[in-house]
C-alpha cells in the first residue's frame, strides 16, 4: 500500500489563497469605514473591532486550511503566518487608495477610487503601518486574535488524521493473515517419531532370513 500524502503542499495554497481573501475582506471594511456605525469606529479606538475582523480572518483561515485533511505538523505553524499576515496586508489594501491612515472625514467617495489611487499611496501607507507597529502597541492586539484560532484549528484537525492514521495502520498489522503451520504428522501409538523429509525404512519381512550379527 502507498504512504499517504501529508497535505503540507495542498494545505499551504489553501492557507495562501484563504489569506489573500481575508486581505481583501479587511481591506473593503477599511474603504467602507465612514459608513459603519459611529460607535463601532470610535469604541476602543477601533480596537475591538478590528479585534473581531481579526478574529474573523484567523477562523476562515484556519477553516479553509481544515478542508485539506492535511496530517503536517507545519501546517498550524503555516496557518498562524497566513492569518497573521491577512490583518496588515487588509490594513494597506484598504488604506492605500486614501494614501493616509486618517480614518475620518475628507476622504473621497469610496466608489470613485481607481487602481491609480491605489499604486500612488500603497508605498506612503506602508511605511505609516510600519511606525505604527514601532511606535504603538494597538496594532499588535488584532495579530495574536487571528493566529490563535487559525493555528488552533489546524492542529486540532492535524492531531485527529495523525491517530486515525495509526490506527488504520494497527488494524491491517492485525488482518494480516499468519503463515500457516505444518500439521503435526500422523503416527499411530508406540510408533517411533519420523522427520518429514527421511522416508522411514522399509520393515523386514518376518520370513527373510538375518545375517547373525558377530560378537
Amino acid at each position: 500500500m502507498s504512504q499517504r500524502r501529508s497535505g503540507l503542499l495542498s494545505g499551504l495554497v489553501m492557507g495562501f489563497i484563504a489569506m489573500l481573501v481575508c486581505a481583501v475582506g479587511l481591506g473593503a471594511v477599511l474603504v467602507f469605514w465612514d459608513y459603519l456605525p459611529v460607535f463601532a469606529r470610535t469604541y476602543g479606538g477601533g480596537v475591538p473591532l478590528m479585534s473581531a475582523l481579526a478574529l474573523v480572518a484567523g477562523l476562515l483561515v484556519g477553516w479553509a486550511i481544515r478542508l485539506v485533511r492535511a496530517r503536517s505538523l507545519a501546517l498550524p505553524w503555516a496557518a498562524a503566518l497566513y492569518a497573521t499576515a491577512a490583518v496588515p496586508l487588509g490594513w494597506i489594501g484598504g488604506s492605500a487608495p486614501y494614501g493616509h491612515l486618517t480614518l475620518g472625514g475628507g476622504r473621497a467617495d469610496p466608489l470613485t477610487l481607481t487602481v491609480d489611487d491605489f499604486l500612488d499611496g500603497l508605498p506612503y501607507v506602508a511605511q505609516t503601518i510600519w511606525r505604527a507597529f514601532a511606535t504603538s502597541w494597538e496594532p499588535w492586539v488584532p495579530l495574536p486574535v487571528a493566529a490563535i484560532p487559525a493555528f488552533a484549528l489546524v492542529l486540532a484537525r492535524a492531531l485527529r488524521m495523525r491517530r486515525g492514521a495509526r490506527a488504520a495502520a494497527g488494524n491491517a498489522t492485525k488482518d494480516e493473515p499468519t503463515e500457516a503451520q505444518p500439521e503435526p504428522e500422523y503416527r499411530a501409538p508406540f510408533e517411533p517419531a519420523q522427520s518429514a523429509g527421511t522416508p522411514a525404512p522399509p520393515a523386514g519381512d518376518l520370513f527373510t532370513p538375518r545375517k547373525p550379527s558377530h560378537d
